[in-house]
């Protein structure tokens, strides 16, 4: 019907221009809440609507690190893939995020036992930002919560995009 749908802020750019979308676009979402969270700031801003459009396929934001440099770089770069302007950038599915946010938790983890001031999972929050809205505060509660989302929208858009007709 041509009507573009979503909160503006967090629509993948293909989405923005009224092209069509597959399940990419909502891993580009992911992305944007996950810069969000970890920066304590959007991605794509503006002073109206039209200009966080424009900003979604114009502008490609700082690496999320560069402000909050607690952020492990790998959590940083996948930030930024999940952010593609192009679908084909992005990770291809939810459950090659899935892995990679395990390895960032690991990663964090070994960190953690060989130093007891070294980053967790709850110290990558940037200071004086709010507190992203994710129950719990151990690693694994954020970890599952994260896997537990990100495997019930893949399901979910799976099914839906099996449904379709060509």
């Amino acid at each position: 019907s041509g009507m573009i749908v979503g909160t503006p802020a967090y629509m993948a750019p293909e989405q923005a221009c009224g092209e069509a979308v597959d399940y990419r676009a909502d891993l580009f979402s992911l992305g944007v809440m996950l810069y969000r969270m970890g920066t304590g700031r959007l991605p794509f801003i503006g002073p109206n609507t039209m200009a966080v459009l424009t900003a979604l396929a114009t502008v490609t934001p700082p690496p999320a690190r560069s402000f909050n440099p607690n952020l492990p770089q790998s959590l940083s770069d996948l930030i930024g893939r999940l952010m593609s302007k192009d679908p084909v950038g992005r990770p291809q599915s939810a459950a090659e995020v899935a892995a990679t946010v395990r390895e960032v938790v690991k990663g964090l983890q070994a960190k953690k036992s060989a130093s007891t001031t070294a980053a967790s999972p709850e110290a990558i929050v940037p200071q004086g930002r709010p507190t992203p809205a994710i129950p719990g505060s151990a690693a694994e509660t954020s970890e599952d919560m994260v896997l537990v989302e990100a495997e019930r929208a893949s399901k979910s858009k799976a099914k839906a995009w099996r449904g379709r007709t060509a």
